[in-house]
């Protein structure tokens, strides 16, 4: 479990979760009572810089042990793998319900209101980075304010932050590796195995010999650490090469993160069952109900199956034994299908006839979007003075309506015998009642209050069905502009919330759920209620 803590002046004084990369749980008081973190940094000489001299042009570290006046700290808090055994052992004894896997006891633990139970657990940390430094020079920044985002993504995936460019030139560490020492004389738990590569060369060298020795299962990485690891990270090792290398979406630049495929350990199961389910956009999604199975850490009953295509690419079938891993170690998916294993009778899957022609969720029509492809081909040889002879010329566009399927009665398109037009079919198919499906319109109150969006809490799935229960029936929509086309979800899920604030009395259980709402402007508890009150008269 990902932690922050923050050190002023030598001492602990505020600890938090990740959360979302903003906002996180405070827990320092929990934290307090891991031994393994220390309350009181340990002074160094090799945290502050000598002021700039003629003689000290580079700014050299400053020979006086001290600590420095901010450093927050970011690492992992975890339980090893003999202490989850032991701790579910004992779980076990007295009675109560194990933990499935030691993630899920660290956060579990980390969250519990009361220190002395925290404290009684195995609960370790391992710190890797620094999230904030401040020296309390002019140079460094002043507060966790100017400079918790020091050495973090960029986030955009185009250019560094000038928060990095800050806190790299801040820090007194040329590279990381320096930073990795220096947090150990601190007296912070740190990882002890970790190598610095001169060129790639060195890296695959190091890959091979050390972390997945040949793959050797018993002499891997793994083997050698008291907890479970999944991968590996590769680190740009100097901090001022930082700032200059482009992020990513989710990740900086200037690490990249590796899992072996060896390290994924796969788990037989009977997909027992194909249900589809409906998104927000229409689109049919059959899903596999498996026989549950534990995998890396987790009891899997569930797992995508993507589209009709990639079910018939693998030849899945229901009653086979498939083997199920998860793909990047979070999700699960079906890997191969065990055919020796495979059920006399099993046979091909067909979304069409599983689901008789019909949506799922309200029992409307469904069809494949076409796509319209226009083609231009000239392969005869040029004659004498016009110029070249053999030229192609190729487009394409999705029809904005679907066009009726050949197994809905309806005809497809085939090209001329010039080659001027041809059609093709998307992998999808989409139920077609757009207004009045109530799966869609579930969806899309959750997408309209997502945090991305509105940012609503407690609009999730359960309470977004209850809001469109009674309410999936067409909505007339005025056309004309772009402008109304866009907003047509927000029309529905403002549709949808009027009518449910006006039942009758006597539905208790939806007048609850109406109460534990943030939309309620009555209560004044939604962070943007007013631009939700007036997003709703806009719509009226």
């Amino acid at each position: 479990m990902s932690i922050s803590v923050h050190y002023r002046h030598g001492k602990l004084a505020l600890g938090v979760t990740r959360g979302d990369g903003t906002e996180g749980d405070d827990i320092t008081t929990n934290l307090k009572t891991i031994r393994g973190i220390p309350l009181e940094l340990t002074p160094v000489a090799a945290f502050g810089r000598k002021p700039l001299t003629s003689e000290n042009k580079d700014g050299g570290a400053l020979p006086n042990a001290a600590t420095p006046e901010l450093l927050e700290v970011r690492g992992e808090a975890y339980i090893s793998i003999k202490d989850f055994d032991t701790l579910n052992a004992k779980f076990a004894a007295e009675g109560e319900k194990p933990f499935p896997n030691a993630r899920n006891a660290t956060a579990g633990t980390l969250k519990q209101l009361d220190p002395k139970l925290v404290a009684q657990r195995p609960i370790r940390a391992v710190f890797y980075a620094m999230g904030a430094y401040s020296s309390g020079d002019a140079s460094s920044p002043k507060s966790a304010s100017d400079a918790h985002v020091a050495f973090s993504s960029t986030g955009d995936g185009a250019s560094p932050s000038p928060d990095l460019r800050r806190g790299v030139a801040a820090t007194p560490f040329k590279t990381h590796s320096e930073m990795l020492e220096a947090l150990a004389k601190f007296g912070l738990p740190t990882q002890k195995l970790w190598w610095v590569c001169d060129g790639i060369e060195e890296v695959l060298k190091v890959y091979a010999d050390k972390v997945v020795a040949h793959y050797d299962e018993n002499r891997d990485l793994r083997r050698q650490l008291p907890y479970e690891i999944d991968g590996i990270v590769l680190k740009v090792n100097t901090l001022a090469d930082w700032p200059r290398i482009p992020g990513r979406s989710r990740s900086p630049g200037y690490a990249i993160v590796h899992k072996p495929v060896p390290w994924i350990t796969p788990a037989e199961t009977v997909l027992k069952a194909i249900t589809v389910q409906v998104g927000r956009t229409g689109v049919l999604t059959p899903v596999a109900e498996l026989e549950p199975v534990f995998v890396q850490g987790s009891t899997v009953a569930r797992a995508t199956l993507h589209n009709e295509d990639e079910i018939r690419r693998k030849d899945i079938r229901i009653g086979d034994t498939v083997v199920i891993r998860k793909a990047g170690m979070v999700i699960p998916e079906i890997f191969e299908v065990v055919k020796t294993k495979r059920p006399p009778g099993a046979k091909e899957f067909d979304l069409f006839k599983h689901v008789g022609g019909k949506c799922p969720a309200c029992g409307g029509m469904i069809a494949k979007d076409k796509i319209k492809t226009s083609r231009t081909v000239s392969l005869s040889s040029p004659k004498e003075g016009e110029g070249r002879g053999e030229e192609a010329q190729l487009f394409a566009t999705q029809i904005p309506s679907p066009q009726p399927s050949p197994r809905l009665g309806g005809e497809r398109e085939k090209p001329s015998a010039d080659g001027q037009l041809s059609a093709d079919e998307e992998v999808a198919w989409r139920c077609q009642n757009i207004g009045g499906c109530p799966a869609q319109l579930t969806r899309r109150v959750e997408y309209f209050a997502q945090r991305k969006a509105l940012d609503l809490e407690s609009l999730g799935g359960i309470v977004a069905e209850k809001l469109v229960q009674g309410t999936a029936r067409p909505v007339r929509l005025e056309t004309g502009s772009a402008r109304q086309t866009e907003s047509r979800h927000g029309r529905r899920a403002a549709h949808v919330w009027r009518k449910e604030r006006h039942q009758d009395s006597r539905r208790t259980s939806a007048r609850q759920d109406r109460a534990a709402l943030p939309l309620d402007s009555r209560a004044g508890d939604c962070r943007r209620g007013r631009s939700h009150r007036e997003a709703t008269r806009r719509h009226t």
